[in-house]
């Protein structure tokens, strides 16, 4: 028998059903929800009850096969309610099961259950199919290693388990596995691997608020495999390891404190004759969804409406799609908390986030201990340079260099100790208490864990390299204890905190039962307040290792965001002394917080939890979508404030650092992580553009207040390629004069002094960059390789090319042949550097800019522009060039505009997604949208004008005549398809801007320029499509869109010159990246 034949064979051998949800006649009458259950059944009698249930309208909740293969059990809970339709099927081989999971996913079906039961080579499969929208799901069966699959797959679209089912034999395991997509990031814990101490365990997870078990997976050698999670589903309750009639007489009555079985798991264990069963209970049937609240003012700024709803809206989204429930933010100016806005996202039994609400704060606690250090020094009761171990009276050390550690070694994370290296010791307290004479019958105390390190060696010699040390801020708090002789704790009340609510977060979790804020995590560890007890509690409340009464100077303190902000406004947030342009981030399990000093401004956000989708969403919010929004809404009477944190000059300890402080950055690193000092992360970030804005940062150079009197010739130093947009929109609009299909006399005048401007300005440019480069050593390299501002050096290369392009238009009919043969060899060489540049260009990007998706705007097309307009320069120079050199343009026009053609398309999706995910740019940004129109505009500008120009009976031409009019013929109408392409990105840019111009002042960027350049291309394009079909309709609007693009030439002329004015642009401090 054929291998396919044998497979349908089985399929049709073993039970299969197809149910949906119910007609009218199985309405559902019978009070919600309607729960039915079965257990220890066999194959028969189990097709027979699904049968039945799904002929009364019901659903399946759960599925469970166990006992040996050729007698498997069933035991299932089915749920009367409407639904999407399903398949089911049980007691087939893998290989079947498998081309049956495959065959509905084809259809469009999800796997929502799987089982299976019997020894590793001749196990039997059940499962359960759904017609649901996920598009993201895996599953696999016949797994051997499970631990490596677990890390190895499902990374990618942070797939959570959904079903789950150990077999086989206890030397010989096997693994089904079925994931999706966790959309909305809900927090869930699944243990894979056997649980040592499954009681403890499951005590330790539900000690924290509101965690339940949701599935309780029972092999058939007695392994609990559970799934916790922490929504909602009112009163529930869970049974492990009860017998048949147990589990009957827990069915009964639980049913009568009105919960129901949504989960039951079977085992038949090899040394007892009588199955076992794991289940779960619950109230209700879902979970409970959650509800959006923002509560708060925002009192101080220019319109107080617009602004909440702007920060409601980045808090909200980011919230929603990364689970969080619960945070607050908060803006102040000189001290003063000029917005707060307290949010939450959570179920109806959670509480709803006050202003005043603490929240952890992990490592930014470290502020108030830099802040106590200062306060010390100017108090003349410790010294930068004190040996802090002497201080403490130790003079034993394992290492002699430990005696040399300073408290600047310790404010500066240069003491010796490399948690990378030795592990973190503030983790680590029940190893400590251990390594004691008393054994771990007590805790240890911060004394206990000095003299644990004092044992031994440091990692390297102090002030030789940084590396982040919670131990090190550990010991400084020991420090100002012993110096005040005062708990460190009442020395912040007497002398730091002042009237600010600042508590010490404790680590019993008795200690919160009635929090407001539940500090979430999936993790639960061993208790370091009872090391030899190997008793578990959640991370938060220790299970992470740390002893937080221990750890107040490291990472153990709470406040709001409120509190935050206002003690920032008056302290550094990552150094000693006052306040400063820095900012300091902290996070821990439960916690996550950032809090930061941006010109006049100073904020604070604080999570509930650090269990994001992923770390680059919480980077994304603070250092992209936060600061976005101050720059946007400003503060009543404050319409210039600066913002940006690279206006106010260096951080003195940045000093500290030469060979990691780029020119221009006057901010120290911040934490990254949990609180490790990531120098070449924060680097990278603060020397990127500021894509929101729709500026670009010079590579390389001072900043200066904008106060400061700077002279024309240093002004002029300040040049950036992007300013050859404003040559090539000049250049641009002088074609478009040439060739707007309605001339009058005067206008071809009006072209060429449009053409002469562009000829000036060019050399100008020029000029001012090599002025820039040779006074400004390795400033030409930075330029070329900086991640952002390389990205309009195509711009250089397109200016050149409306250069030439003009030439032929205005110069050929004037001077003759001679240019046309000069132009030809411009337009070789033209051809050569731009091809070599695109290369050269991406190569760098993908190499050494790692530049976000999240970031992506339609410039990452323009180092494909300049090789891309080959094709329409071609168009533009092959009418006046004999025959033999138009097949040879006509071969790299082609050639060059389809491979720029090509890239853009590959591009544009990308752009698309970014916009999907994550909307439209920031205002300012927004006229850098048509850029993505130049694509499609001149390709269509370069087909149409190539095939107009082909040599007749010539060559290629000569041997296929009729190919020169079915080209025209196709050039034509493919031009009009990428001309529609080029509209529709026409149409929502103008949209984005309009929509942007009557909501906010948009403020003028070098990106301005794209309301040019791009859509000189597309009128262009309209303009040849108009000629070629002959309609006067179609070249009208190409004319009207002449005259509109001139227009907006004068205007963004106008707010460039402004900006020069007003010192916005060409100036020291203001170098394109802000405005």
């Amino acid at each position: 028998m054929k291998p396919s034949i044998c497979l349908l064979a089985s399929l049709l051998s073993f039970p299969s059903v197809d149910a949906t949800f119910p007609d009218d006649k199985h309405s559902l009458q019978a009070p919600y929800p309607y729960v039915e259950s079965y257990y220890n059944v066999d194959g028969r009698t189990h097709a027979e009850k699904l049968g039945l249930l799904e002929n009364r309208g019901y659903r399946p909740l759960s599925l469970s096969s166990y006992g040996p293969a050729n007698e498997s059990l069933y035991a299932a809970t089915w749920v009367r309610e409407r639904g999407s339709t399903y398949k089911m099927i049980h007691g087939v081989s893998q290989e079947v099961f498998d081309a049956w999971v495959e065959e509905w996913r084809d259809r469009g079906y999800v796997s929502t259950h799987v089982t299976a039961t019997g020894a590793a080579d001749d196990a039997v499969f059940a499962g359960v199919m759904e017609q649901l929208n996920i598009v993201n799901w895996s599953q696999a069966c016949g797994i051997h290693d499970i631990r490596e699959y677990m890390h190895t797959t499902g990374q990618e679209n942070k797939m959570t388990v959904k079903g789950f089912r150990m077999y086989g034999e206890r030397r010989n395991r096997r693994y089904c596995v079925l994931r999706h997509e966790n959309i909305g990031n809900e927090h869930r814990a699944f243990f894979w691997e056997p649980i040592l101490n499954f009681p403890k365990a499951y005590d330790a997870k539900i000690a924290k608020r509101y965690w339940r078990p949701a599935k309780l997976f029972l092999s058939d050698d007695n392994i609990i495999s559970p799934i916790f999670t922490d929504t909602s589903v009112g009163k529930w309750s869970s049974g492990v390891r009860l017998n048949s009639t147990e589990l009957e007489v827990r069915i009964a009555a639980e049913k009568e404190r009105g919960l129901f079985p949504v989960d039951i798991q079977g085992g038949k264990f090899d040394d007892e004759e009588e199955e076992r069963f794991n289940v779960v209970f619950t109230q209700l049937l879902k979970p409970k969804p959650r509800r959006w609240h923002a509560m708060g003012d925002m009192a101080e700024f220019d319109d107080n409406v617009r602004a909440r709803q702007g920060l409601d809206w980045i808090m909200g989204t980011f919230m929603k799609k990364n689970g969080v429930r619960q945070a607050q933010v908060a803006i102040s100016f000189e001290g003063k908390v000029v917005g707060e806005r307290s949010y939450t996202w959570a179920e109806d039994d959670r509480s709803i986030v006050r202003a005043d609400d603490i929240f952890l704060m992990a490592s930014v606690s470290k502020m108030f201990l830099y802040a106590a250090i200062t306060w010390l020094v100017d108090h003349g009761k410790l010294s930068y340079s004190t040996k802090v171990y002497d201080l403490l009276g130790y003079k034993s050390t394992a290492d002699n260099r430990a005696n040399q550690i300073t408290v600047q070694h310790l404010l500066d994370h240069k003491g010796g100790y490399d948690r990378k290296q030795a592990g973190d010791v503030t983790f680590q307290f029940a190893e400590v208490a251990l390594s004691l004479p008393t054994g771990g019958t007590k805790p240890a105390t911060v004394q206990d864990v000095i003299e644990y390190m004092l044992d031994r060696k440091l990692d390297f010699t102090p002030g030789e390299r940084s590396a982040y040390s919670n131990y090190g801020t550990l010991l400084l708090g020991y420090v100002v204890s012993n110096v005040t002789e005062m708990p460190y704790m009442d020395f912040l009340k007497e002398n730091i905190f002042g009237d600010l609510d600042v508590r010490l977060y404790e680590t019993a979790a008795s200690k919160h039962k009635n929090d407001r804020v539940i500090q979430e995590s999936s993790l639960i560890g061993l208790d370091p307040t009872r090391p030899r007890s190997r008793h578990m509690v959640p991370a938060v409340n220790g299970g992470d290792g740390a002893i937080k009464e221990e750890c107040a100077a490291a990472f153990s303190l709470a406040a709001s965001a409120s509190t935050l902000a206002k003690f920032v406004g008056s302290h550094s947030a990552i150094g000693v002394g006052k306040r400063d342009q820095t900012f300091r981030r902290g996070t821990m399990e439960g916690a996550r917080a950032h809090v930061q000093s941006r010109g006049h401004i100073d904020w604070a956000v604080v999570f509930s939890t650090r269990d994001f989708i992923n770390d680059e969403q919480f980077k994304d919010l603070v250092d992209r979508k936060i600061p976005d929004f101050l720059d946007t809404y400003k503060l009543r009477g404050w319409g210039d404030l600066e913002t940006s944190t690279c206006n106010m000059g260096m951080h003195p300890l940045l000093a500290k650092y030469p060979e990691r402080s780029p020119e221009g950055i006057g901010i120290l690193p911040p934490s990254d992580g949990d609180g490790r000092l990531d120098f070449k992360a924060r680097i990278q970030n603060m020397d990127n553009d500021n894509w929101k804005e729709g500026h670009t940062r010079v590579a390389g150079q001072k900043r200066f207040k904008s106060s400061a009197k700077i002279n024309f010739i240093e002004r002029v130093k300040h040049l950036t390629w992007a300013w050859f947009t404003f040559v090539m929109s000049t250049g641009g609009i002088a074609l478009l004069l040439h060739s707007t299909p309605h001339q009058f006399r005067g206008l071809e005048v009006i072209g060429k002094i449009y053409f002469i401007l562009t000829i000036v300005l060019f050399i100008a440019i020029v000029s001012g960059l090599v002025l820039r480069f040779t006074t400004t050593p390795g400033a030409l390299g930075k330029s070329l390789m900086h991640p952002t501002e390389s990205l309009f050096f195509p711009c250089f290369l397109l200016s050149i090319a409306t250069l030439i392009a003009n030439s032929t238009a205005y110069g050929i009919p004037a001077t003759g042949s001679w240019l046309a043969t000069a132009l030809r060899v411009c337009f070789w060489l033209y051809a050569a550097v731009s091809i070599i540049a695109a290369i050269a260009q991406y190569f760098v990007l993908f190499t050494g800019a790692h530049l976000p998706i999240h970031s992506m705007t339609p410039a990452w097309i323009l180092p494909i522009f300049p090789a891309m307009l080959t094709g329409t320069l071609a168009s533009s120079l092959m009418s006046s060039q004999s025959p033999e050199h138009r097949m040879s343009m006509l071969v790299a026009g082609v050639t060059f505009q389809g491979l720029g053609w090509t890239v853009a398309f590959l591009l544009y999706p990308l752009y698309l997604g970014r916009l999907m995910q994550d909307g439209l740019p920031a205002p300012a940004m927004r006229p850098g949208m048509f850029i993505a129109v130049g694509p499609a505009g001149y390709t269509s500008v370069a087909i149409i004008g190539m095939a107009g120009s082909l040599p007749e009976g010539y060559g290629y031409f000569a041997t296929y005549p009729m190919a020169r009019e079915v080209l025209q013929v196709l050039a034509l109408w493919i031009g009009v398809w990428i001309w529609c392409v080029g509209f529709w990105f026409f149409g929502f840019g103008l949209l984005a801007v309009l929509s942007s111009a009557f909501r906010w002042k948009l403020q003028f960027s070098m990106s301005w320029w794209a309301f040019v350049f791009p859509n000189i291309g597309f009128t262009l394009a309209t303009a040849n499509i108009g000629k070629e079909l002959q309609s006067e309709g179609i070249m009208w609007v190409a004319s009207v869109l002449t005259i509109i693009l001139v227009m907006m030439w004068f205007v963004v002329l106008y707010a460039m010159v402004s900006a020069v004015i007003r010192k916005k642009l060409l100036w020291p401090s203001r170098d394109g990246d802000e405005s």
